[in-house]
Order: C-alpha cells, then structure tokens, then sequence
C-alpha cells in the first residue's frame, strides 16, 4: 500500500516512479590486471578524468615586473647595496622621515653620468650616502636597445631606507 501511494504522489507531481533497482548479479566480473600505474585509478578518478589547465604562456616583455631592464636594475640596486650599508655605519645618525628616492642614468658603458636625489629622507646623512652609493657605481651595459636616443639610460627612482 505505501508503494502505491508513493506512486500516486509522485504521478501527481508529474514525476515517474523511482525504478527498482537490479538484484545484484551472481556473475563475476573480470577485473583487469594491475600493471603498476598509479595514475590509473578506475573510471571515476585518476588523471584522464581531470581537466588541466592550459599552461600559461611567459610574460610579455613590456609587462611591469618583467623584461631585461628589471634584471638590470635588480643588478644596479645589488650593486649600490653595499657601499650604500658601509657608508650608512659610518655617517648616519639613525634619524631620517622617510626613505631616499634616488635616480640614476647610465650611458652605453654602465658608468653613471648624472644622479638626482627625487625625495629627500629629511636626514643627510641617509641621502648623502644613497647618492654616494650610486656615484660609485660602475654597472654592467645596459640591455640591447634600452638606450634613449641620446644614449643613456634613466632608473626608476629607487628607495634607500637605514
């Protein structure tokens, strides 16, 4: 009786019946034989049954964050760190506002042919030592075609802090 009221309920919703289901069968299934890989998993899981992603292509060139001149100025600003922490033990006097923007232009060569103090750190010591640092500088060549039409090549202002 519950059968057939359930019947009557779902045919009133406009649904069929759930069918019964198979009795289990007393046949054996074949089972295929292990061969020792273990991306394969059965039908449901494993790595054929997962959508991947296409790989990314590499970052353009002129993207922020990427290129040569990224490298290069990685290099330059590798390159200052070190007179810039030695000349900091010697002068500074542990006060300054905010940090140093400093900078710089390189010619063909790598030699720096002019440094400019953008933002002042409100302490001299700090400033002298950042613009010290990169007058001191003797940077590899820029990369190939990196140069402006008179030749030289301009930083980014970079940050200098104690």
């Amino acid at each position: 009786m519950t059968t057939n009221l359930m019947t009557l309920l779902l045919m009133g919703c406009g649904k069929a019946p759930p069918a019964a289901a198979a009795p289990p069968s007393e046949e054996p299934v074949e089972v295929a034989p292990d061969d020792g890989d273990e991306d394969d998993d059965g039908p449901i899981a494993g790595p054929r049954n997962v959508l991947e992603a296409a790989p990314r292509p590499p970052p353009a060139d002129d993207l922020p964050g990427t290129g040569p001149l990224v490298a290069y100025f990685g290099a330059v600003r590798t390159q200052v760190g070190e007179p810039f922490q030695e000349c900091l033990r010697a002068t500074f006097d542990g006060r300054s506002e905010s940090p140093a923007l400093v900078r710089a232009t390189f010619d063909a060569d790598g030699v720096v042919v002019d440094v400019e103090l953008v933002r002042t750190s409100g302490s001299d010591g700090l400033d002298g030592c950042a613009l010290a640092a990169f007058r001191a500088a003797k940077a590899d060549p820029p990369p190939p075609g990196s140069l402006d039409a008179s030749g030289t090549l301009t930083s980014p202002p970079m940050a200098f802090v104690p």
